[in-house]
């Protein structure tokens, strides 16, 4: 995983951000919620619905939501014959 989600106007998406096993399209999953979370965002900030401290909150938001599909992925290809990946 990346150390920061944002930096300044850049911000990191999907595989770019997020570690994935590379089945069950767990990454192409984050990567769409990812998006998701920032479009909602800058939406609501372009509309002078919300202040730019709002995306602030877009690291705090995705950054403990990978740990738990990488887990079922694993689980899963592991009760299907495979190792688990670390």
């Amino acid at each position: 995983m990346v150390d920061r989600y944002r930096d300044r106007r850049v911000f990191i998406a999907g595989d770019a951000a997020h570690q994935m096993p590379p089945y069950l399209a767990q990454g192409v999953c984050s990567g769409f919620r990812d998006a998701h979370n920032l479009a909602w965002k800058l939406a609501y900030i372009t509309r002078g619905i919300a202040g730019p401290g709002l995306l602030d909150t877009y690291s705090a938001e995705r950054r403990p939501i990978p740990g738990r599909p990488v887990e079922q992925a694993n689980t899963r290809y592991a009760l299907r014959g495979g190792t688990s990946l670390p």
